[in-house]
């Protein structure tokens, strides 16, 4: 496998207790240990992905708390590259969270950073869900973000949504690196003519 000289850095955002901690454990470990996890102030994550064939990309995951200081949010929100805003299907107000987050980032960054929005707690689905697939999914389309569910605690999906948006930042890594080397060149080959 061929590691490529960038790093993706993405940040996990949302309320506390929605199992930010466990969904970056469970991608990054391979599986959920529930007596690991505590209330997170700040955690970094870091593994090796294959972004396509053959290409290893190393991802850094921010975990920040859920109650954390808007400035530190801020200060992290300039940084990442890509962001993971993550509720509890089995607590609206969570949904209400990563809708304000949504705001927060956009007025930051703009909307042409990757989002995802991630529900969690899958495994929770029959016993007491109160926010829908359809209307979250509904929800971020109009705000161009890209929308999951999952179970850190069984593992379904948890991966998916860390790979994915890892792959969208490293294509759009190498286009942008694409978009220089060309511009380098010809403004070289103009230099050379002269």
């Amino acid at each position: 496998m061929v590691a490529t000289d960038f790093a993706i850095t993405v940040l996990l955002l949302g309320k506390e207790d929605v199992g930010k901690s466990s969904l970056a454990q469970t991608f990054v470990e391979g599986r959920h240990d529930p007596t690991a996890i505590s209330p997170t102030v700040e955690d970094m994550y870091e593994c090796a992905t294959e972004i396509s064939p053959g290409r290893v990309e190393t991802l850094h995951i921010e975990d920040i708390g859920g109650g954390a200081q808007p400035a530190l949010r801020q200060a992290h929100i300039r940084r990442a590259q890509g962001f993971i805003l993550v509720y509890d299907i089995t607590d609206s107000e969570s949904f209400r969270t990563v809708i304000k987050l949504r705001k927060e980032v956009e007025e930051a960054r703009g909307r042409s950073v990757p989002i995802y929005v991630v529900g969690n707690k899958l495994d929770l689905e029959g016993i007491k869900r109160q926010v829908f697939a359809d209307e979250v999914r509904s929800w971020a389309l109009t705000q161009s973000a890209t929308f999951y569910e999952v179970s850190a605690r069984t593992g379904a999906n948890a991966s998916q949504p860390f790979v994915d948006i890892a792959r969208a930042i490293a294509s759009t890594k190498v286009a942008k690196r694409g978009k220089v080397s060309l511009r380098s060149t010809l403004a070289a080959v103009s230099k050379s003519t002269m």
